[in-house]
């Protein structure tokens, strides 16, 4: 387990408190006596803890290339404003097995 305390916020972003929160990860694994194979299970963020942790100022944009009128062979450049603000988040919960198996070393 991973014990994130509270975040205060930077003065440029009032928004950015972030409170505590943890993240659950477990590990489950079997190996043969004689080591040619081992199987693992995993689940990561089990509780799927979910939190913004960070966002962006203004919305983002996207740069196109956009043919003019009335030919349309020649362009121009052009900025888009998508109107959502970028965010990074938690990691999402996660499970999965690994299996290994040592063809012919053993």
């Amino acid at each position: 387990m991973t014990v994130y305390p509270h975040n205060t916020p930077e003065e440029i972003n009032p928004y950015g408190s972030v409170s505590a929160y943890a993240l659950l990860d477990l590990y489950l694994g079997l190996r043969s006596h004689d080591g040619a194979w081992d199987v693992s299970l995993f689940s990561k963020n089990i509780t799927n803890t979910f939190r913004v942790l960070s966002q962006t100022d203004s919305p983002i944009n996207t740069n196109i290339y956009a043919l003019q009128p009335p030919t349309f062979t020649s362009g121009a450049g052009e900025s888009l404003s998508s109107g959502y603000l970028g965010i990074t988040t938690t990691p999402p919960r996660v499970f999965g097995i690994m299996l290994r198996y040592a063809f012919g070393s053993r």
